[in-house]
């Protein structure tokens, strides 16, 4: 890689000449001083293909310090180093973390839900009755839910909303 060839390193921040978890102004200062420096336009015609890959390197480091996702990113260890960013690379930008309450509020939200009947009913019949199946594919459900499902399932097996499957409790 180039970096390592004319730079020694890897580290963005030791390319750009600057302590780590420097400030995005800081960033850019660097950079305009090291591009006057590396400048294809700025050398000799004999320098100028060493010129443009030093320049390239320098530009990349600073296109992901100078931007505050990528930085992000590479300061929490992602290293997303002179490559195209992909969704791959990017992916826990598209997540935020999920607290306890959080996960504790849809799991309430869901249960009783239609949208609870509905997977219910297609688990049932696509587990043929198992219990252990229904448990393992729908959301949120706990060892404890065992009995209030199953007698969600007598219920709707009385009203003929679903096929008369016997329903195969969790062996202990």
């Amino acid at each position: 890689m180039s970096a390592e060839k004319y730079f020694g390193t890897r580290d963005l921040y030791q390319i750009l000449q600057l302590k780590p978890n420097a400030e995005i102004q800081d960033v850019k200062k660097s950079f305009y001083k090291l591009a006057l420096t590396f400048h294809p336009d700025r050398v000799p015609i004999n320098e100028k293909e060493e010129a443009k890959e030093k320049f390239n390197v320098i530009h990349n480091a600073y296109s992901i310090l100078s931007d505050i996702a990528k930085k992000e990113m590479y300061d929490n260890g992602s290293r997303v180093l002179f490559t195209k960013v992909t969704i791959a690379a990017q992916w826990e930008n598209f997540l935020k973390p999920v607290s306890c309450e959080a996960k504790e509020e849809a799991r309430k939200k869901y249960q009783g839900s239609l949208q609870e009947k509905t997977d219910l009913i297609r688990e049932f019949v696509a587990g043929k009755g198992s219990l252990t199946y229904v448990l393992n594919n729908l959301p949120f459900m706990r060892s404890e839910d065992e009995m209030r499902i199953i007698e969600i399932l007598k219920d709707l097996i009385d009203k003929g909303d679903i096929p008369k499957i016997p329903i195969k409790k969790i062996r202990r």
